[in-house]
């Protein structure tokens, strides 16, 4: 995707299987309840989590993943998100389960804020979570 396109659309309406890359820039236009994402997604940085970036700008939460959904977050970085209301928890990324899980390599998470719990991630409901060599 390209951060002059639309880029919220391509990441909800990519199926199972599907990796998108993220080209080098700054992406904005997040969502309150964040966008949700299909099973088996992959959003993938092209150059790496320092050029590829999607800022909400503190506006809302980045991604949700629902139960029994599995996505893969990869050289990205997700800053600005803000979770509030009533379902206040994860503000760059929301794992709900049973079933749900995120694996996260090689990204970065910043300036993210929950209301509640799990101000870059939360995790709830019997859902998983993998992090490695990730900020």
């Amino acid at each position: 995707v390209d951060p002059a396109g639309e880029w919220a659309g391509q990441v909800e309406g990519a199926g199972s299987g599907v990796v998108v890359v993220f080209a080098p820039g700054r992406y904005g236009g997040c969502s309150a309840g964040g966008l949700a994402l299909a099973n088996g997604v992959a959003l993938v940085g092209a150059a790496g989590a320092a050029d590829s970036v999607i800022d909400c700008g503190g506006s809302g939460r980045h991604f949700a993943v629902t139960s029994g959904a599995s996505v893969r977050i990869e050289r990205l970085t997700l800053t600005g998100g803000a979770a509030a209301g009533a379902n206040g928890n994860g503000g760059c990324v929301l794992v709900e389960g049973p079933g749900g899980s995120v694996v996260v390599a090689d990204s970065v998470f910043s300036n993210c804020s929950a209301v509640a719990w799990g101000g870059a991630i939360a995790v709830r409901g019997r859902a998983a979570l993998n992090i490695s060599r990730s900020n």
